[in-house]
């Protein structure tokens, strides 16, 4: 996935839910954690552990 992916997904999710905060888990992938990302400001993302089952 791409950071741009991400981030549209992000914006997507912002939306549907623009009336509420988000909390979202997250693996450590690139796109995930790229310095690029646009957060909405409803959106936290929390990263998991490494190697989390």
């Amino acid at each position: 996935m791409k950071t741009y992916c991400m981030s549209l997904f992000l914006k997507q999710t912002s939306k549907a839910y623009r009336k509420e905060e988000a909390l979202l888990f997250c693996d450590q992938a690139a796109s995930h954690r790229a310095e690029n990302l646009q957060i909405p400001k409803n959106i936290t993302l929390h990263p998991i552990p490494a190697y989390s089952p």
